[in-house]
């Protein structure tokens, strides 16, 4: 049995969904919140909430990349700065 929360996500990828302000995600055919126990048999998956999905999960590799790239030049800017300033010490101290 789907728990509220699984039966909203799967409702949420459906064409048949609509807005209620007071209760949220909703059915447009029942105009009642999810009731069904494993599947809808009304389901009809929505083609723009999975191209939604798609370029969400794209958008974020993309971010978990540029930080990790953003990071590595972080990393590497500060060990060469932490470099030449004991550098400097060392030459300072033997000049």
């Amino acid at each position: 049995m789907m728990s509220p929360k699984e039966q909203l996500e799967f409702c949420k990828k459906c064409e048949k969904k609509t807005f209620n302000q007071s209760v949220g995600i909703i059915c447009s055919l029942t105009n009642a919140k999810p009731n069904f126990i494993e599947s809808c048999d009304d389901y009809v998956i929505d083609p723009t909430e999975v191209i939604r999905n798609e370029v969400r999960a794209k958008i974020k590799k993309e971010e978990t990349e540029l930080n990790r790239m953003i990071f590595s030049w972080r990393t590497l800017v500060t060990i060469i700065v932490v470099i030449v300033i004991i550098a400097i010490k060392i030459a300072i101290r033997f000049a």
